[in-house]
């Protein structure tokens, strides 16, 4: 995420690590996140004595259309749900960095075979990546964690098998 505005001193805005928290002092805004289109947003932070109200502009991209198109909603069934969440436990769980696959240990949390849960967590990239341009594919393992705990929100600590 890159953020930008008149307490920013880096030209171009900060750009902003994954889970970054920031609060927003008076003035105008902008900030950007760079999914599978460019999402720009524009804010105007409310007022002390609440006479300004937030403003949210759509920002044109050239021939490209509006800026500001909403991710779309990753529908999982519950299964992959279930399968995902195991996969993911320590991120979910802890916030841990998952760098590299532990098919076995949640295979045996899901209750699944390590062959069920390479499968499952192959089409889940898969339905992600339907209809993202090719230089935003998700290719990694720690990207579809982030995106799928993150970004869409569709697993947590609910999803955990017990």
């Amino acid at each position: 995420m890159r953020v930008s505005g008149k307490f920013i001193a880096t030209r171009g805005g900060a750009l902003l690590a994954p889970r970054a928290t920031i609060l927003l002092q008076r003035g105008d805004w902008q900030i950007e996140w760079d999914l599978a289109v460019k999402i720009v947003l524009s804010i105007t932070p409310l007022l002390h004595d609440g006479t300004a109200h937030p403003v949210a502009r759509d920002k044109r991209l050239g021939d490209h259309g509006i800026g500001t198109l909403a991710p779309r909603s990753l529908w999982l069934t519950d299964t992959q749900r279930k399968r995902m969440a195991a996969l993911y436990a320590p991120l979910i769980r802890g916030g841990e960095r998952a760098t590299k696959p532990h098919y076995g240990a949640a295979a045996d949390l899901a209750g699944c075979t390590s062959d069920q849960l390479k499968s499952t967590y192959q089409n889940v990239r898969r339905k992600v990546n339907v209809g993202r341009a090719s230089d935003a594919q998700i290719t990694g393992f720690e990207e579809l964690g982030y995106h799928l705990i993150d970004v869409e929100g569709v697993i947590g600590n609910d999803d955990l098998p017990d």
